[in-house]
């Protein structure tokens, strides 16, 4: 066995959805209790654990920042909160697309606390059951693959969402560093490295500004 070769794995390039799959996304999830978890995917890049562990105490109304603190993890002994992968907190600015589903979303769980009384078990969460409690991780990512599906996105995932936000980010222009917070990693050469890919229209735009530098000023 000290003797014997393994594999090489095969790198591919972080999956990313098109504005158009993202409108699609969007609209197969509407109306539905998919479309806060959705929209506050593709508006932070948190992770799935992270998503099903914020609690409404974690956001900032005024401010709309969100604190991003813990994870929802499932082992084989049940679920369990921790510290996210890399062991610290972030904030994260959300955009007011978010903030919106939020204020709707929160109003729907509202209505269900009512109905379950006092069976309600409130755990401050924002993203639950309907009785309040956590959500299963692996029901989730099944969830969200079905509604991609529906949406004509037929090879997406939960994780698909959170390399969309890096991914448009950077291909805006908005500094590595800063999306690099936004992911949570601990190193900005871990966002380097995993979206060093270039999406459609990129590579021409480089080639048309280097166009612009060798032409020079107009005499």
């Amino acid at each position: 066995m000290l003797r014997a070769e393994l594999p090489r794995v095969e790198k591919t390039d972080a999956r990313s959805l098109t504005p158009d799959e993202i409108r699609r996304l969007r609209e197969a999830c509407r109306g539905d209790w998919t479309f806060a978890l959705v929209e506050m995917a593709l508006a932070t890049a948190a992770r799935r654990g992270e998503l099903l562990a914020l609690q409404w105490a974690d956001l900032d109304w005024t401010s709309g920042v969100l604190t991003i603190s813990k994870s929802l993890e499932q082992t084989r002994a049940g679920l369990r909160v921790k510290r996210p992968k890399n062991g610290k907190s972030r904030p994260c600015q959300l955009p007011q697309s978010a903030l919106v589903a939020l204020r709707f979303h929160k109003e729907q769980q509202q209505e269900h606390r009512r109905l379950y009384a006092t069976d309600y078990k409130d755990l401050d969460l924002i993203f639950c059951e309907l009785s309040g409690d956590h959500h299963e991780p692996d029901l989730i990512s099944q969830v969200i693959v079905r509604r991609m599906h529906k949406a004509d996105s037929t090879d997406g995932s939960m994780h698909t969402l959170r390399h969309t936000h890096a991914s448009h980010l950077i291909s805006k222009g908005v500094p590595l560093p800063a999306v690099s917070a936004r992911l949570g990693h601990a190193d900005v050469n871990v966002t380097a490295r995993i979206y060093s890919h270039a999406l459609p229209g990129d590579d021409q735009r480089a080639a048309d500004t280097w166009d612009t530098i060798i032409k020079g000023p107009v005499q």
